[in-house]
Formats: C-alpha cells, sequence, structure tokens
C-alpha cells in the first residue's frame, strides 16, 4: 500500500489516509514461516489450564519463562498423553482452545501424562526464544498432548488448550500507524477490517506489514461518499496490503 489515499464526500466531507514514516531498521525476519497449530481435544474434555500465567523475558528476548498456576485433567476415566507447552505470536485474537496460525516463539520442556483427577501446579517452563518478525502481536499460551492416533500435526502434539494474553506485545520499533484524515464539511465514518480504525472517533491504528486492510467508507445522511483518490479509487471499499518501505 502507498503511503496516503483519499476518500471524498460529497456535500461531505473528505478523507485521507496516510502511514507515518518507519523508522525501523530493516532487519531479515528471525522466526520463519508461520506456522499453524492444529486441535485434538478441547477444553470440553476436562484437559486444561487454569490460573494466572505469565511470561518474563531474558535480555533481547533470549529466553522467556513461563509461569502457570495449574494443568488439570477432570476426567474420571482419561490419562492423559505426554503434555508439552509452547508460547506463539499471532496477529489476530484466537479464541480459546481454537487452533491458529503464528509464530512459534518457544517450546517448553515436557509433563508426564496425567492420571484420571490429578493436576499439576505451580508450573514453571524456561526455553531460548525465537523473536518473531518486528510486529505487534497477541502472545499465546499452548497446552499440548502428544495423540498421534487423534492428531494430524507430524510431532504427534495437538492443542488442547490455550490462553491468550490480555494485552498486544510489540517487537521491534512501534509500528507506524495507518492514519485516516477527515475533510470537509459533512459527517460519515472510515472503519477498517481487521478493526482498528474506526474514525470519526479513532482515526490511527498500526498493522503489521502484509496484513490486507478493508477500509469501509459510510457517510451519514445528507452526505454522499464520491469516492476514493491516491492509493484507491472508485466508490467501492478501499482494499490494500500493508507495505512499509
Amino acid at each position: 500500500m502507498s503511503r496516503h489515499a483519499i476518500a471524498c464526500f460529497l456535500a461531505a466531507f473528505a478523507l485521507s489516509m496516510s502511514f507515518a514514516s518507519d523508522p525501523r531498521a530493516k532487519e531479515p525476519d528471525s522466526a520463519g514461516a508461520l506456522a499453524t497449530r492444529a486441535v485434538a481435544n478441547t477444553v470440553a474434555s476436562g484437559l486444561y489450564m487454569d490460573g494466572v500465567w505469565a511470561a518474563t523475558y531474558g535480555t533481547n528476548y533470549s529466553s522467556v519463562q513461563v509461569t502457570l498456576p495449574f494443568i488439570y485433567n477432570d476426567s474420571f476415566t482419561y490419562t492423559t498423553g505426554t503434555l508439552r507447552m509452547s508460547y506463539w505470536a499471532t496477529t489476530t485474537a484466537p479464541a480459546r482452545g481454537v487452533g491458529f496460525t503464528g509464530y512459534r516463539l518457544a517450546t517448553f520442556n515436557t509433563l508426564a501424562a496425567l492420571l484420571p483427577r490429578y493436576y499439576y501446579y505451580d508450573i514453571v517452563r524456561t526455553s531460548p526464544m525465537v523473536v518473531p518478525p518486528n510486529g505487534t502481536y497477541w502472545l499465546i499460551l499452548a497446552l499440548e498432548e502428544y495423540d498421534p492416533p487423534n492428531c494430524s500435526a507430524s510431532d504427534g502434539y495437538c492443542l488442547v488448550d490455550s490462553l491468550r494474553s490480555d494485552v498486544q506485545r510489540t517487537f521491534g520499533a512501534a509500528l507506524p500507524p495507518l492514519i485516516v484524515t477527515r475533510n470537509g464539511t459533512g459527517s460519515g465514518t472510515v472503519t477498517s477490517t481487521p478493526g482498528g480504525i474506526n474514525c470519526g472517533v479513532t482515526c490511527s491504528a498500526p498493522f503489521n506489514p502484509g496484513t490486507i486492510v478493508t477500509l469501509a467508507a459510510t457517510p451519514l445522511p445528507g452526505s454522499t461518499f464520491a469516492g476514493w483518490s491516491g492509493s484507491c479509487v472508485g466508490l467501492g471499499n478501499c482494499v490494500a496490503t500493508v507495505n512499509i518501505a
């Protein structure tokens, strides 16, 4: 996406959109290709994590340590396979226990199988960490079970439960925002998919490079959308891939 686009509303207002300059040094991605975590069992099966978890990082993200209060096996009959936790960065916020695609940052030492109605407590695991490409991410703590007969993953470990960070974390310098500027005398809004921009109220938001952003302009009664100029043209939605030079 080039750095500037304009949405114009007749008897209304014009909207401009631009990216702030990118202050980051251009470094090769250190996390490699995205990976997908497949699902085997679900939280409903009675194997799940519980409590407030935390992650702390070594110098320059050389390592990560996670702490987790509990892992429960609530089943009365099922003995789990070997268990393992892993740590991920994702650009979207997956629901709990749902498969996702992201960057695997760390894989921790395994835990032995849990007997029915047993649990682990005060779990602490430390691992070297792979830093994801510069960007802003949700952090995911995944619980995986070794269950080759029911798991399609090549290593036999499939997702059972996952916990998501409450806030996002930025690796590298903060991303320059996509900015929407309104001009003119009329009224209307511009919203983005993925979410982040809802202008009139929120008119700028950061998006990771490579993100496909759709901007939709909606005039209020008495105003008419006249179309885009700059990066986008026409009367439809503005769809572009973020590509910050």
